[in-house]
């Protein structure tokens, strides 16, 4: 969108209207409906032109919010304008700096493709395929949809999807580069004896460098080297572009079904890449790369070259139209400002200078996590029956101890056929046989049961993605309520409350956040249970918010919320917050608690905050950052855990 001003003349006086070229601009006769396109018609309908109203009055504060976003937005035109012409620019400057072209840029890239083709040869795929634990990034893959979307049986695109995810994170995880080895033998760092000729069964896999050190010879991330092509993509597209601030002039992707220059997804300034792209022009450089594609889908079927063409044709567009797209930030703008105040909150577009829940360019997420609840509702109860019992405060953390270690070995059995045996407990006194027993209800909200024709073994009794959702949960449940029972001198009755026992723990509504960081740090991951994972807010450390509602017809009393601290980086734990609650669905709020100068002293650390005053029957709760522990240096807020619990007394409505 481009800004411009259209002067209209009327007798004597000039009136400018000011317009876009989206909207483009518009008269129309009001005797005969046609649409005035020149001097011609213009005249013949001047004396009818009269000036119906001039509002120079600011009616309310949201005419200054639509007044600011206008503003913001003329800038974005302005510099859009100016990156438009400087691209037209550059575009004309190459027509006259591009060097000569004699085929060389052709045959550059082809060496490339008979490079990505030796992929396809079946014995190098199962190498790699020995290498990647497809089992157990499937079963990551099931779990994180079913977290995301409470979908248990996913389409085989949904499936792919999330295992190519599941697997870019493992990628990322097991390979690092190095500047220089350690010896396998000792471990001592090594020392670089310089380059030397690749041996023939190097050569044979397309390794054409190898750098020893010290009599340890190096294959592992070299560039150039054939199997690890894959290794010189990922780092020279991260690592230069973001960390060595490389100026990459050309990034073009190769398949065994087609060549494409994907340069435009790497930068933000293409106008500059623009005036360093001299190898040929942009127009020969499109020929060049069709006529490659064309080349390598000889052969393919009518069919699949339709499909091929119109997935091509897709992100040609997706590349054009995320070209000028603003930076990964979290935008607030205005909710909607048209329609009934009820059916605007209940689609979250309320905004946020009326009351409602702010606006915010993440999506409203579902929370998949009934079993979370289950889970601390189950342990609650293992551990009202173990103090119960009177068993001495060791032998129930022992007890605990235990079961978890069988936990762990069921996490480790196939995620399609979980089965394990029960031998931990094996060595405690023979009286604690009941004891054994309660567990029975971890076990129900595992999806477990025991077997039947071998008691001491349990085995799957419900869907196995279920399952594997919930035992990281259950373990990650046992370490906390451990490691707060070992603190404890004596148990009493007084540990059979939060934040021991969870229980009455909200579940299965919906969050929305101001921002979050995508696929890792979605708002839902502050709500699953879970240790490894987090919401991520990347511009949160000046402030931000997450607000949960309710599942429909649903109300109820908050009496405590826990906040837990993320994996990693204190500088983004949060310091200041205050808690809200609504009552009408998030369009007014009534403040529950406030907090200053918090300090999570420890990773995974919880803290427990409980409502000091009798709070309304709400539906939905807002949780607002204003600072993090250390915002000079850092942009973000993150929080890895947060758990609402109401009182006994829940309603529906």
């Amino acid at each position: 969108m481009v800004a411009r001003i259209f002067s209209v003349r009327h007798g004597s006086s000039t009136f400018d209207l000011d317009y876009d070229t989206d909207d483009g601009l518009e008269i129309v006769s009001e005797d005969d409906s046609k649409v005035v396109t020149d001097d011609f018609d213009l005249i013949s309908i001047s004396e009818k032109l009269r000036l119906i109203l001039i509002n120079d009055q600011v009616k309310s504060s949201s005419s200054d919010v639509n007044s600011h976003v206008n503003e913001d937005l003329l800038k974005l035109d302005e510099e859009f304008a100016r990156m438009l012409q400087a691209e037209e620019e550059a575009l004309l400057l190459q027509q006259y700096t591009a060097m000569e072209d004699n085929g060389q840029m052709e045959q550059k890239i082809r060496g490339y493709i008979d490079q990505v083709l030796m992929y396809e040869d079946p014995t190098r795929q199962e190498a790699a395929r020995r290498t990647v634990p497809v089992d157990e990034l499937e079963e990551k893959a099931l779990v994180a949809i079913a977290k995301k979307e409470g979908k248990y049986e996913p389409t085989k695109d949904e499936r792919d999807h999330a295992f190519l995810l599941e697997l870019l994170l493992w990628f990322k995880k097991s390979f690092s580069w190095v500047h220089a080895p350690a010896c396998d033998g000792c471990g001592n760092q090594t020392t670089s004896q310089g380059m030397c000729e690749a041996l023939p069964e190097e050569l044979r896999y397309g390794g054409i460098r190898v750098e020893l050190y010290s009599f340890w010879k190096l294959e592992k991330g070299v560039v150039g080297s054939g199997p690890t092509a894959l290794h010189y993509i990922a780092e020279h597209l991260a690592t230069n572009l973001v960390f060595w601030q490389k100026k990459l002039n050309y990034v073009i992707a190769i398949a065994k079904d087609g060549v494409h220059d994907v340069t435009k997804r790497y930068t933000r300034k293409w106008h500059e890449v623009l005036t360093r792209r001299n190898f040929t022009t942009e127009p020969k450089l499109c020929q060049i790369l069709a006529n490659l594609t064309k080349q390598c889908r000889r052969g393919f079927k009518p069919e699949t070259i339709s499909f091929l063409e119109e997935r091509d044709s897709k992100e040609r567009e997706t590349l054009e139209r995320n070209l000028h797209s603003e930076d990964d930030a979290a935008v607030s703008l205005p909710g909607r400002q048209t329609g009934d105040k009820q059916w605007r909150i209940s689609r979250s577009e309320y905004g946020s200078g009326e009351g409602g829940i702010l606006s915010s360019s993440c999506p409203v997420r579902p929370c998949f996590d009934e079993h979370v609840t289950k889970i601390y509702d189950a342990l609650g109860m293992v551990l009202s029956q173990l103090v119960g019992i009177s068993q001495s405060e060791s032998m129930i953390v022992t007890i605990l101890k235990e079961f978890r270690n069988n936990l762990k070995d069921l996490k480790k059995s196939p995620f399609r056929s979980r089965r394990t045996l029960i031998t931990h407990l094996d060595g405690l006194d023979p009286s604690l046989e009941k004891v054994v027993r309660v567990f029975d209800e971890i076990l129900d909200a595992l999806g477990m049961k025991p077997d039947l024709d071998s008691s001491s073994h349990v085995l799957l009794a419900g869907h196995p993605v279920k399952t594997s959702l919930a035992l990281p949960v259950a373990l990650d449940a046992f370490d906390d309520m451990i490691e707060s029972l070992v603190k404890y001198d004596s148990f009493g009755k007084d540990i059979l409350s939060l934040p021991i026992l969870k229980l009455n723990r909200i579940h299965s509504g919906s969050v929305l956040a101001s921002g979050e960081e995508l696929p890792f740090g979605i708002a839902t991951s502050a709500f699953d249970g879970l240790r490894v994972s987090k919401w991520e807010e990347p511009n949160g450390a000046k402030g931000c918010w997450i607000a949960y509602k309710l599942k429909e017809k649903h109300m109820c009393e908050l009496v405590a919320y826990e906040l837990m601290s993320a994996n990693d980086a204190p500088e983004r734990d949060p310091m200041d917050w205050i808690l809200e609650a609504s009552t009408d669905g998030g369009s007014t709020w009534n403040i529950l608690d406030r907090q200053t100068s918090q300090k999570f002293d420890g990773r995974f650390e919880r803290k427990l905050y409980k409502i000091k005053s009798c709070s309304p029957q709400s539906n939905a709760f807002r949780l607002s950052f204003s600072a993090v522990r250390k915002s000079e240096s850092n942009s973000r807020l993150q929080v890895g855990s947060i758990d609402l619990y109401a009182s006994n007394d829940e309603v529906s409505r």
